[in-house]
């Protein structure tokens, strides 16, 4: 599959990626301007609000969910603009009245957005997101806010499964062709917060300065006349050190001819077909039996965490996943909504507000969030305050961090710098949580949320 990196990973400072996002203002559901014309009817368009993105449960057995998207969305923000294009389409489809295009018109979002950040682990109704401004500006984010977190963040969450299974193997994305264009980007950036090592995906490496990695695919040895040729072939232009894709016809046979083509500094053999795990075995000692003892195996074929699980007693040096990873492996969605749950009365006072129906209960309420950690450091609780910050007892860890002030987004949480704060962060949160956080076995959140509320 691959040797090296052809990018370097995220360099601090680097410019932000928004000039790469299309306008987004239409990435929304008619519903939200449809509200927003009535509430500007109504005149309560401009109550300030308090909305929140969360999970009411984690997918079914899963034990942590892992955030990402949040820079991609600080990003989309800033293309969040009803241009000609996009007034003249709500116009002639008679989407909404002149008043709100004149609104629509003037847009740019002037509120806050704080939240966990990316990277960060979380549990069922954690206080992901959390959007200050008017109802109008707020509740017209709807779509694009959980389009992208329910993405990124059921993506990041994989990947951590994933990374996790391989105990410090590299992992690599290549899952581009199984998923839409745009969605295949995105993928890449979650995977690498979620602690994939590098991926195939180049607009990813252009866009994020991700490590960008790959060689050769089957097709490439059956266009020659012969694996040898195919072989010789790679060595001469991309040097001794590439990986040969070694089951194209006989893979004992392929890992000779391989040997013979490359040397001992040839880099890796990749495995790609057939029982994994034995075949692993004998190759790592076919190749130490020729002298090769550096020479790596990577194996790639329909991998998911618990195929990668399976594989940790085999000499496998790398796992390159692809179909799995860019559909969440099993759980495509995170499950995020966005709700209401504070709003300004007609007096000017916060007032909570929340839905109360039958399994889709919100908690109202402006919230704050910690990890509260033992005598350890290990994390203990998910402990989320209602109007106040829950109480620290001298180790526990606020959660909540400030993306965007008054519409301006603030340093260090998009581009390529915020993938490279969001990888190192993800570590961060993992080693804090209890061991069986890397358990696979269907299970329970490994820490439960807990809420601390004003006393009255």
């Amino acid at each position: 599959m691959t040797n090296a990196p052809t990018t370097d990973p995220p360099a601090a400072g680097a410019a932000p990626a928004a000039a790469n996002t299309p306008n987004s203002a239409l990435f929304t559901d008619q519903y939200e301007l449809t509200m927003l014309q009535a509430s500007l009817h109504s005149g309560a368009a401009h109550r300030r609000s308090v909305f929140e993105a969360f999970a009411r449960r984690l997918p079914a057995g899963r034990r942590y969910g892992v955030v990402a998207g949040t820079g991609r969305l600080l990003e989309a923000l800033s293309t969040f603009r009803f241009d000609d294009a996009q007034l003249a389409f709500l116009s002639d489809h008679h989407i909404v009245d002149d008043t709100t295009l004149s609104w629509l018109a003037g847009f740019r979002f002037t509120g806050s957005i704080s939240g966990y950040a990316e990277g960060e682990a979380y549990f069922p109704n954690s206080p992901i997101l959390t959007v200050e401004s008017t109802f109008a500006e707020a509740c017209i984010l709807e779509t694009l806010i959980l389009s992208i977190l329910n993405h990124d963040s059921a993506i990041a969450s994989a990947a951590s499964r994933m990374t996790g299974a391989a105990a410090g193997r590299p992992c690599i994305e290549m899952g581009s062709r199984r998923t839409h264009e745009e969605a295949a980007v995105a993928a890449a950036r979650s995977a690498i917060i979620g602690g994939f090592a590098s991926t195939s995906n180049l607009e990813a490496g252009r866009r994020y300065g991700l490590p960008t990695v790959g060689t050769a695919a089957h097709s490439f040895t059956l266009l020659h006349d012969s694996e040898r040729a195919a072989f010789e072939a790679q060595v001469a232009a991309l040097g001794r050190g590439t990986s040969l894709l070694v089951d194209t016809y006989d893979v004992e046979q392929g890992v000779r001819t391989a040997v013979e083509v490359a040397g001992p500094e040839l880099g890796a053999v990749r495995l790609d077909s057939g029982d994994l795990v034995a075949q692993a075995r004998w190759v790592r000692q076919l190749l130490d039996d020729l002298g090769n003892h550096t020479t790596k195996i990577v194996v790639t074929s329909d991998l998911d965490e618990f195929a990668i699980g399976l594989l940790a007693s085999a000499p496998v040096d790398s796992y390159g996943v692809g179909t799995s990873l860019v559909t969440g492996s099993g759980a495509p969605t995170a499950g995020m909504v966005y709700k209401l749950v504070s709003r300004q009365d007609d007096d000017g006072t916060f007032i909570s507000v929340a839905k109360a129906a039958k399994n889709k209960a919100s908690v109202g309420g402006l919230k704050q969030a910690m990890r509260r950690l033992d005598e350890h450091g290990v994390a203990r609780a998910e402990v989320v305050g209602i109007g106040i910050s829950p109480v620290n007892d001298g180790d526990d860890r606020p959660l909540v961090q400030q993306f965007m002030k008054d519409g301006v987004v603030l340093d260090g949480w998009t581009g390529p710098e915020a993938v490279l704060r969001a990888a190192k962060h993800h570590t961060r949160s993992i080693a804090e949580l209890p061991g069986a956080v890397r358990r696979l076995q269907r299970g329970e959140p490994v820490i439960p949320t807990e809420y601390e509320e004003a006393a009255s």
